[in-house]
């Protein structure tokens, strides 16, 4: 092979990788709960229970941290990190 045909098969490698990289990366920053309110503030958290008035909560920034609580009644919906939602204020999921 040619010097040129070298540069050109690891060009396309790299691109390979390029892609790849960013391809995972994209994946985890959308690796999270969003905790919707009504007010349409939304909290990136990690969801760890829901119970009949609250929701309690991690940071996602700070999974390590306090655990935080918020009642139902300000909760709009949840998007969980699977893709998965709970809407709240509906009949059923009150």
């Amino acid at each position: 092979m040619t010097a040129n045909c070298l540069t050109a098969v690891k060009i396309k490698k790299m691109k390979k990788f390029i892609v790849v990289v960013f391809l995972i990366a994209t994946g985890y920053s959308y690796a999270q709960d969003l905790i919707i309110l009504r007010n349409g503030d939304e909290i990136k958290a990690k969801v760890t229970e829901i119970q009949s008035g609250v929701i309690k909560y991690k940071k996602y920034t700070n999974q390590t941290g306090p655990t935080y609580s918020i009642d139902k009644s300000e909760v709009f919906m949840i998007r969980y990190e699977s893709g998965d939602k709970d809407v709240f204020g509906t009949a059923g999921k009150q």
